[in-house]
């Protein structure tokens, strides 16, 4: 099985939320990245944190990352999470208690 990256991101929680969102669409994800298992995220800001696909899923990664960017980039809060099934809502309110 032949795995490409789909996007790379400049730290794990913008990449852990993609994961969340692709993993939500029946998408298997693997998160590359040289930061000492997350011990030393300041290693990840030169090589980015990689999200890696199965070659052919790579195309639908990359639309559901692009609308989830759009809606980023319009302010929703949410960000991920229409494809997460309100997983950040949820977890916002857990923590909120």
């Amino acid at each position: 099985m032949t795995k490409t990256c789909v996007q790379t991101y400049l730290n794990r929680p913008s990449a852990e939320g993609a994961r969340i969102a692709l993993e939500s669409e029946g998408i298997m994800v693997e998160i590359s990245a040289d930061d000492a298992g997350g011990v030393r995220p300041e290693l990840s800001m030169q090589k980015g944190v990689k999200l890696l696909v199965r070659e052919e899923d790579a195309d639908r990664a990359r639309q559901i990352i692009a609308e989830c960017e759009k809606t980023s980039e319009r302010g929703d809060p949410e960000d991920y999470s229409r494809h997460s099934g309100g997983f950040l809502t949820k977890l916002r309110k857990w923590i909120q208690g």
